[in-house]
């Protein structure tokens, strides 16, 4: 398919993975643009965001 920035495909990638955790309707992409992000999504692992929050245990232990 068509070659796209990293960073065009990043963001679209970003949206469509925050259309599908949210349940939301997907992003209207067109379908070159569509393929090439679930190609990149079936390359790239998505990130675990837990750690991005502080667990309880981790709060907890400042105190």
């Amino acid at each position: 398919h068509q070659q796209y920035t990293d960073y065009e495909l990043g963001m679209a990638t970003y949206q469509y993975n925050m259309a599908y955790r949210m349940d939301l309707e997907l992003p209207p992409f067109s379908p070159p643009l569509m393929a090439a992000v679930q190609d990149y999504r079936a390359r790239t692992p998505i990130p675990s965001y837990c750690p991005l929050y502080p667990q309880p245990a981790d709060i907890e232990g400042h105190f």
